[in-house]
């Protein structure tokens, strides 16, 4: 921490304004694509006026430095947060209190994880006897958006709407996220712009750090096809210019086939999902059955969309693309049209398996409780396919730990 203020009267120490914008800049300059897409979208004296207000409320900024001192990682993903959702704000045309908001929600979203016994007294939990306040609930649930946002609201109560974004910032479209039942109807654009920050993030922890970011287009560009539209496709074209595609020019046949024989796999996937959703259609109001079957159905909306589930549908795109049958003996793909349908079948297979992932989880949920008549043998095949095809569409690939 390279400056910082001190409460003399209470004898509090905590980050000033003029250190917080030191560490935006030292964090967004060493990674390398952050520091181009800040030099085409710089907002800078914004992020001034907006850090110099909040060291107006010292309560806020000790929460903050707690974060700073307590996990690198938190603090990391709030400047991430934080910068990243003001400079998709801005291209999503929000005013300027709404930028604001965004700002200090990404900022403060996980003062929560690690706010002193006294800030969390009002969320008792009791186990085998004494109470205490952690930041999960009995049933090992992540409360940490509640607790912040309840800070934010103490601390804050003039930035309307801020408490509402930070308790929301780990929700999910489908409402199996914090809070439950909260999903995309419930969500305006700036909290799925905030959400969809929080989604990338976790990525980046996967991937090794936000020097990975590159990586993350596919995810990106896959999920505007499922939820968050609108605000997935401002996050595209705010990075998606400074960001080198994983993602090779198709030049033979070769990928081609590879991404046939993928998509013959999901759409044995899909066809055992359909039957699964018709199984526990009766059980819609469960959470977990309820997030799985939405995803169900717009995995049926991006094949029709896209025909990355339907293998017939794939051949026909492409065969009426460059107007000729492609078959095992076609050695090159040399229309630009064609290489285009099959480097966007390549772009969504790249981002799906997070997606599978998350449907996987639902399965296990479904067949651990085990609460309803239903058929859990078709369960166990589709969490059984679901692994497979992860596997099948990930390879091998090392594990970067940061």
């Amino acid at each position: 921490m390279s400056d910082s203020s001190f409460d003399y009267l209470g004898g509090n120490y905590y980050i000033s304004a003029a250190s917080l914008l030191l560490e935006y800049r030292m964090f967004i300059d060493s990674h390398p694509t952050l520091f181009k897409i800040n030099q085409a979208n710089s907002y800078w004296p914004k992020m001034v006026f907006f850090c110099n207000e909040l060291e107006k409320f010292p309560e806020i900024m000790k929460a903050l430095t707690r974060v700073h001192v307590c996990s690198q990682i938190d603090f990391e993903r709030a400047l991430f947060c934080s910068w990243c959702a003001l400079l998709i704000g801005r291209s999503a045309g929000l005013t300027e209190a709404n930028q604001r908001l965004l700002f200090v929600a990404g900022l403060l979203q996980d003062i929560g994880k690690h706010a002193p016994d006294t800030e969390t007294i009002e969320f008792p939990t009791k186990v085998n006897g004494p109470f205490f306040s952690p930041a999960s609930s009995l049933d090992g649930r992540d409360i940490h958006p509640l607790i912040s946002s309840r800070l934010v609201e103490k601390y804050l109560p003039e930035l309307e709407g801020l408490a509402e974004l930070v308790l929301h910032h780990h929700a999910r479209n489908d409402g199996t996220g914090f809070p439950n039942l909260i999903g995309e109807p419930q969500l305006g654009l700036d909290a799925q712009i905030l959400v969809i920050a929080n989604e990338l993030s976790d990525r980046l922890d996967q991937l090794g750090g936000h020097n990975q970011i590159s990586h993350t287009l596919s995810n990106l560009r896959l999920n505007s096809f499922l939820y968050f539209e609108r605000a997935h496709q401002h996050w595209i074209t705010l990075v998606e210019a400074h960001l080198s595609s994983p993602i090779e020019s198709p030049k033979n046949s070769n990928l081609f086939l590879d991404i046939e024989s993928k998509i013959k796999e999901l759409e044995k996937m899909l066809s055992c999902l359909l039957v699964v959703s018709a199984e526990l259609l009766p059980y819609d109001f469960d959470l977990s059955v309820h997030g799985l079957r939405s995803m169900i159905h717009r995995l049926v909306r991006l094949s029709t969309d896209t025909g990355v589930f339907d293998p017939s549908l794939f051949r026909q795109r492409t065969e009426g693309v460059i107007g000729m049958k492609i078959d095992n003996d076609c050695c090159e793909l040399h229309n630009i049209h064609e290489c285009t349908v099959v480097r966007d079948i390549a772009i969504i297979l790249k981002g799906l398996p997070e997606i599978l992932s998350r449907m996987r989880v639902l399965t296990g949920d479904i067949l651990s409780s085990k609460k309803y008549d239903a058929n859990y043998n078709l369960v166990a095949n589709a969490n059984e396919l679901l692994y497979k095809n992860i596997k099948l569409l990930e390879g091998s690939r090392c594990s970067i730990f940061r």
